[in-house]
């Protein structure tokens, strides 16, 4: 980038500073705009809505778990940077590692334990879904036919 801007101030063809300065134009524009990265947390909450959704569970339910999760990863991977400070200043040039993959790892065990609580709380106020109640109301039963059948 640095020739780029050379070659777009001290170029006697005006063909080659135009060329240099839309090199340095594209250079200082970032890869993904700024849109897309305001709506990107929002697509693990979304995913796993709909796919909690097409396995039967209950709307509420389904949004229970998934802003649990949101809300889990998002203090997880809070916990992982947070920590990250301290390794990267003991690791000193390994911390470009160790940061990424502790806030990874943070942000990861955070949406499960996030989901996990949430839907353990939903429970508790709502009630167990259908199909945990008819297995609770009928202690000892086992699948498949009757008596007679």
């Amino acid at each position: 980038m640095q020739a780029a801007v050379r070659l777009a101030g001290t170029a006697d063809d005006p063909a080659v500073r135009t060329a240099a300065g839309r090199v340095v134009q594209a250079a200082g524009r970032p890869l993904v705009d700024g849109r897309v990265l305001g709506v990107l947390p929002l697509a693990a909450p979304i995913m796993d809505f709909t796919a909690s959704v097409s396995h039967g569970e209950s709307l509420p339910r389904a949004f229970a778990g998934a802003l649990g999760g949101a809300i889990g990863a998002d203090l997880g991977s809070r916990a992982g940077l947070a920590a990250c400070g301290g390794e990267a200043a003991a690791t000193q040039g390994a911390g470009l590692i160790v940061c990424p993959t502790l806030t990874v790892v943070g942000g990861a065990l955070g949406a499960q334990a996030g989901r996990t609580a949430a839907l353990h709380v939903y429970d508790k106020l709502v009630g167990p879904p259908d199909d945990v109640q008819a297995a609770v109301a009928r202690p000892g039963s086992r699948p498949g036919p009757g008596p007679g059948g």
